[in-house]
């Protein structure tokens, strides 16, 4: 079934840049540790590929994504409302250190994973061709050699909120979180913690 919907989206596909690469394997690998225990996969939670401020929203919960390299010293937020807090849930901002691994995992086996439990493949297969998978390049395997979940409301960040009036014409604000803060701040277990949202989800 797979190879069909490879077949199918071929015409659309892209070229993810290394670094695109990197963040649609961390999002699918969060994703799949997410549904594992409950053994579905709503695509609708998936909201990366529609480029909305928290990659997964799920029904008391939200964790946003960023892959970093294991040199990185920052993390970038790209907006006020990627940490804002989002009424009747709670926040997470998951940092997950990738590696290029030969003996890894690729993004297919992730998709190939995620698809066999999804509750509608139609709309994982759109969400996959908006980010511009399957790409044309060479297939890479990863691995993640640390994961760093942390909840959004302990994090120094900037929001609409705390910052009160933003001025009009002021668009794209972006800013960097020390990693080594963030890591110092991460909750014990943190697939354990993506496992039990996804339980309640």
């Amino acid at each position: 079934m797979l190879e069909r919907w490879q077949d199918l989206l071929r015409a659309w596909a892209g070229d993810l840049s290394y670094r695109q690469e990197m963040g649609l394997f961390a999002e699918l690998f969060v994703l799949e540790i997410i549904s594992a225990v409950a053994g579905r996969f709503d695509p609708a939670s998936w909201r990366g590929p529609a480029r909305e401020p928290k990659d997964v929203v799920l029904r008391f919960h939200w964790v946003e994504v960023k892959a970093v390299a294991e040199r990185t010293a920052a993390v970038t937020i790209n907006g006020l409302d990627q940490l804002t807090d989002l009424a009747g849930t709670s926040g997470y901002l998951a940092v997950l250190t990738v590696v290029e691994d030969a003996a890894g995992t690729t993004v297919a086996e992730l998709v190939e994973q995620l698809s066999a439990r999804a509750t509608d493949p139609s709309m994982f297969v759109a969400g996959l061709a908006q980010v511009g998978w399957p790409a044309s390049g060479e297939a890479r395997s990863w691995s993640v050699t640390a994961m760093h979940v942390v909840r959004a409301d302990s994090c120094p960040r900037l929001t609409r909120d705390a910052l009160g009036i933003v001025p009009a014409g002021v668009a794209n604000v972006r800013y960097e979180i020390d990693l080594r803060l963030l890591r110092g701040q991460a909750l014990p277990g943190g697939a354990a913690l993506l496992a039990s949202i996804g339980e309640m989800s």
